[in-house]
């Protein structure tokens, strides 16, 4: 925080302990909301919140709280709202007070909160990625990476997909886009074409003998596609590539739309990824629920698991809901990376890096640290001129060896 005397210096300093952590649904209409919407309206103020803002609820973050802090204090851990978005902006700087809480106590309460888990430690101490090839590898070692997606105007978002995967350390990408797409001369020279479309539906036998023949790794089906193009059909014979070749496929953008019907009647239980923004997670299942709170996380859990798939949610903070395991939360990041493109460019190191996890999921939490990473090479671009390319480009620098 610095010296606390420069903070303070000219302000009034206000102290807000009027509703801690056992509020519950929203703040009403009184006594207590106007005072707090007076206050917010002072000039020059430092606001001090004990536990939260009052009126933001701990297990609830979408709520604005009437009166938003510059700090905010907090005993024994963390609670949700202070690190998903947008509750962790209304908190300011937040500092965790040790008051002597046990710390059997401590992980009970968290462990009973889906495990939510954003400790840092896990991730940079993980294995380095290049450290199972061999000095003789080759690029089928490495992992060859199909990346499926693009429609008019829209041939951009797989070409993010194939630079990240790429630059994350993919031996191979190759790009399938519809007919006429793949013949456009901008296109990047690194990665190969295919076309696997016939009359702009994808020809899933072409695809899958693809896959088999030039011994795909990883496939990434969706950015830049505008619909799914999943049948029941095509549903199932995805299944039995996950199950019979070991492909890890990701899912994401268009062919996100409807899916939940498919998974209800053919789950996976495969190494499989939907990477959908919130948006795209409500087109997924018609009863799905905006995932802005623990109780909504929790429901989704039991339907993830009955999918047998595991979600990687692309949001102000992104997380992770797996088959088994915690709720894993990114709260690094930072607004640099609200952009087009963005989505894609994490669904292709998903791709990749979905190949080299013990649990996929882990990897989702990493592939989004590394973009955040990647993210700080602001000062090349500027912090408003970096875009989804220059990130996928700069993410190798930031995967240990």
């Amino acid at each position: 925080l610095g010296n606390i005397s420069d903070l303070l210096a000219g302000r009034i300093f206000i102290i807000d302990a009027l509703i801690g952590v056992g509020q519950r649904g929203r703040l009403r209409d009184g006594v207590y909301k106007e005072v707090l919407e007076k206050i917010a309206d002072y000039p020059h103020k430092f606001v001090m919140a004990v536990d939260v803002p009052s009126g933001l609820q701990v297990d609830s973050w979408v709520e604005s709280p009437p009166l938003q802090a510059d700090v905010t204090i907090t005993f024994g851990a963390l609670k949700p709202s202070h690190v998903f978005s947008p509750g962790r902006s209304y908190c300011g700087h937040i500092e965790v007070a040790e008051i002597g809480f046990d710390s059997r106590a401590i992980k009970t309460a968290v462990d009973s909160q889906l495990d939510l888990f954003w400790d840092y430690d896990l991730v940079r101490s993980l294995e380095p990625w290049g450290k199972s090839l061999s000095a003789a590898g080759h690029k089928y070692q490495r992992g060859h990476v199909l990346i499926i997606g693009g429609s008019a105007g829209k041939y951009g978002a797989p070409i993010i997909s194939a630079t990240a995967a790429l630059h994350a350390g993919a031996g191979w990408v190759s790009v399938a886009l519809p007919s006429g797409l793949d013949r456009l001369a901008d296109m990047p020279t690194e990665v190969t074409y295919e076309s696997f479309f016939q009359a702009g539906s994808v020809d899933w036998d072409r695809a899958i003998n693809f896959v088999k023949e030039r011994r795909v790794k990883a496939l990434c089906i969706g950015p830049g596609m505008m619909t799914t193009p999943f049948t029941q059909s095509s549903w199932q014979k995805l299944k039995a590539l996950i199950s019979d070749e070991g492909v890890f496929v990701v899912i994401d953008a268009g062919a996100l739309a409807g899916l939940g019907p498919l998974l209800d009647t053919e789950p996976l239980k495969g190494d499989c990824l939907l990477t959908p923004h919130p948006g795209e997670w409500l087109k997924i299942h018609a009863d799905n629920k905006p995932l802005d709170n623990l109780t909504a996380i929790a429901m989704a859990k039991s339907r993830i698991q009955a999918w047998g798939v595991e979600v990687f949610y692309k949001s102000a903070t992104p997380f992770s809901v797996g088959m088994d395991g915690p709720v894993l939360v990114n709260n690094e990041g930072n607004n640099c990376l609200a952009k087009a493109g963005v989505g894609d460019m994490l669904a292709g190191l998903a791709t990749i890096l979905g190949t080299r996890m013990s649990t996929g999921f882990l990897g989702n939490l990493c592939q989004s640290y590394m973009a955040w990473s990647a993210a700080r090479r602001e000062n090349v671009y500027g912090y408003h001129g970096l875009s989804p390319y220059d990130i996928a480009k700069h993410v190798g620098a930031v995967i240990p060896k």
